[in-house]
């Protein structure tokens, strides 16, 4: 805690230590969403949705049969993955983590977050505006 607010203190890419930090909250709670592979049917590509009540990501052969999704870009979910494999100390490649993902995997966790309060959060209209990102109201 003391590590991310001395970072955030000094930082210009504040949503790249929110991500790391929401991974890290979400794995110490358990609560860690899968990014490596389809949770219905186990496929690696053709992520685009994910799904908090499902516990990760759908494919597109998948996603049909699921009510409660959301929308997942590339950039993000490569973003994702990078922040997990960092939090689990699997050897990523940092060339998978685009500053464009940040927002995309911050909109994501926050989501899955603010599912697991029951609530918004409030902090996140203070990162990202909600025009940029989806909310849940």
């Amino acid at each position: 805690m003391n590590r991310t607010l001395n970072e955030l203190a000094d930082a210009e890419d504040i949503l790249g230590i929110v991500v790391r930090y929401q991974t890290a909250l979400l794995q110490a709670i358990g609560s860690m969403p899968r990014f490596d592979a389809c949770v219905a049917c186990g496929r690696t590509e053709d992520a685009i949705y994910f799904s908090t009540q499902e516990g990760g990501i759908l494919c597109r052969h998948c996603e049909p049969g699921h009510v409660e999704k959301r929308a997942l870009s590339d950039s993000a979910l490569r973003t994702l993955r990078a922040a997990v494999d960092r939090q689990t100390g699997t050897t990523c490649d940092q060339s998978r983590t685009p500053g464009g993902g940040y927002v995309g995997a911050f909109d994501i966790l926050d989501y899955h977050l603010a599912h697991l309060m029951g609530r918004p959060s409030s902090l996140a209209d203070k990162l990202v505006s909600p025009q940029t990102r989806r909310t849940i109201r």
